[in-house]
């Protein structure tokens, strides 16, 4: 249920994050873990990595930093959940 809830309002991430991961150089690889669910961490990924033009820096068609993240997990698809 909460997981439909998320947007860039509620699940903002913290100031000047986006501006580390898009000057990350792109050879590195990210990936992402919560305690939630890991339906909840894509979509929070989705919801603060819009898709930016990479002739203009524009948002709209163009490279989506969420792209970049090669795993998510969450509680539910680890082992042994904190």
């Amino acid at each position: 249920h909460y997981v439909k809830l998320v947007s860039s309002q509620t699940c903002a991430f913290y100031p000047g994050i986006m501006n580390i991961l898009e000057n990350l150089p792109q050879d590195v690889k990210l990936g992402a873990l919560t305690n939630a669910c890991a339906a909840y961490g894509h979509e929070v990924l989705k919801a603060n990595c819009p898709v930016r033009s990479a002739l203009d820096n524009t948002y709209g068609l163009g490279f989506s930093l969420y792209s970049r993240f090669g795993t998510i997990h969450g509680a539910d698809t680890v082992p042994a959940p904190k």
